[in-house]
């Protein structure tokens, strides 16, 4: 199972005021103090992050009425995944987490300075954010050098694909203890900052289009928001 833990993220303090929900110009305009916050929180957040990947390559036998046959026989339900993942030759399973010292030492300092330990944890979901982003970029480059193409990643919880189904799936395909993740009995993430996501390649299939505007939050995201 290949693992990925070569990453050097480079992050800024305008990712970590997104992250926080904020308007960068408008806290940078209004709000300085809150800047020089993020700021000292990122220099600390740098030393406090874990970047891992654990990730599953599979080939797409057929794709039918709300379900998608992998090589092997093994079958992953839910309609989003028919619906978008219709033209995809191979599917690419991806774990990603930052680790969990980052948000334990947030939870420490929550109740002494709430203002820097909710920066802190900003750090944490920006860096899982930007490790997102680096290993789609890694599979587009490998996909375009084949003249191939990367689709729009899946993650449990958008509409169609629940996280109480589309996540003991996942988890059932990646050995996640091997990069110090588990799922909890209500099929949340431990670290918190952990994703999962599916994605297709293959010469057919559509780039185009975001997660988020498939995601049952897409309505009232906070993040969404400030983009």
């Amino acid at each position: 199972m290949p693992c990925l833990d070569h990453f050097i993220l480079d992050l800024d303090v305008d990712q970590v005021l997104r992250a926080e929900a904020a308007d960068p110009t408008v806290i940078r305009a209004r709000q300085p103090d809150l800047v020089r916050v993020a700021a000292q929180a990122l220099a600390e957040g740098h030393r406090l992050i874990s970047p891992k990947v654990l990730y599953e390559r599979k080939s797409v036998a057929s794709v039918g009425h709300e379900w998608l046959e992998l090589q092997g026989g093994l079958k992953l339900r839910g309609g989003s995944l028919s619906n978008h993942l219709l033209h995809a030759e191979e599917i690419v399973i991806v774990l990603a987490t930052v680790g969990g010292v980052i948000e334990a030492r947030s939870r420490a300092l929550f109740d002494a300075d709430p203002v820097y330990a909710l920066a802190l944890d900003a750090v944490g979901v920006a860096a899982l954010d930007a490790l997102t982003a680096e290993v789609l970029q890694i599979f587009r480059t490998e996909a375009g050098a084949h003249d191939s193409k990367v689709g729009m990643p899946l993650s449990p919880g958008i509409d169609g694909w629940p996280v109480d189904m589309g996540q003991p799936q996942l988890f059932g395909l990646l050995p996640a203890e091997e990069i110090g993740v588990k799922l909890t009995e209500t099929h949340m993430m431990i670290p918190s900052k952990s994703v999962t996501m599916i994605f297709g390649m293959g010469r057919s299939v559509d780039e185009e289009g975001i997660a988020c505007d498939i995601c049952v939050a897409r309505d009232h995201c906070r993040y969404r928001k400030v983009g």
